[in-house]
């Protein structure tokens, strides 16, 4: 049976699928998005010294907190996308438009986005990859583009990555082994 090892080189060509769920309440869905283009983490960290002596070099260092964003570019909308580049405070209904307005003092919602893809390496095994950002917030923002010909207009949804109440940002599990050769695992 084949097994992910250290050296096992593995390759991903497959967008993520990405679940939005209650920060609080991971089995309450607030969106699917199966149909993304792409989707990209930047998560960084910078360092900062205490600098000394004559050539004021770098003495003691300290790490900045994580900072980060998540975006999806996508062609295919619907609504309650739309809902969260407003700053995600609802799920559209259909009865009233959807309306970008200055929020000075309303509480932009939060979530806990899970991505998950698949890897494969060169003799066809396939990894399962899960990642979870644990709290995230959609940026206000509203991009879009229209064009009469060419690609199909895209999107782009940006949002802020935090950390949770437990210091989480990012959590990453390991591939596991999902299909040998083309052949689906079973339990």
């Amino acid at each position: 049976m084949a097994v992910l090892q250290k050296n096992t080189h593995i390759a991903n060509r497959y967008g993520l699928n990405i679940r939005l769920c209650d920060a609080n309440n991971l089995d309450t869905v607030y969106q699917t998005i199966d149909f993304a283009n792409i989707s990209s983490i930047d998560i960084s960290g910078d360092a900062v010294f205490a600098h000394g002596g004559a050539a004021h070099e770098k003495r003691v260092g300290f790490y900045d907190k994580l900072v980060g964003e998540f975006t999806v570019s996508t062609q295919i909308l619907t609504n309650n996308l739309l809902c969260l580049m407003t700053g995600g405070t609802a799920t559209w209904d259909g009865s009233s438009p959807i309306v970008f307005k200055n929020r000075l003092l309303e509480q932009v919602r939060t979530f806990t986005l899970i991505g998950e893809t698949v890897w494969q390496d060169k003799d066809g095994n396939v990894y399962g990859e899960q990642l979870i950002l644990h709290r995230v917030r959609p940026r206000i923002a509203y991009n879009r583009k229209y064009a009469l010909d060419g690609d199909v207009a895209s999107v782009d949804i940006v949002f802020d990555i935090m950390q949770d109440a437990s210091g989480r940002v990012l959590t990453r599990g390991e591939p596991k082994l999902i299909a040998v050769g083309g052949v689906v695992m079973t339990s």
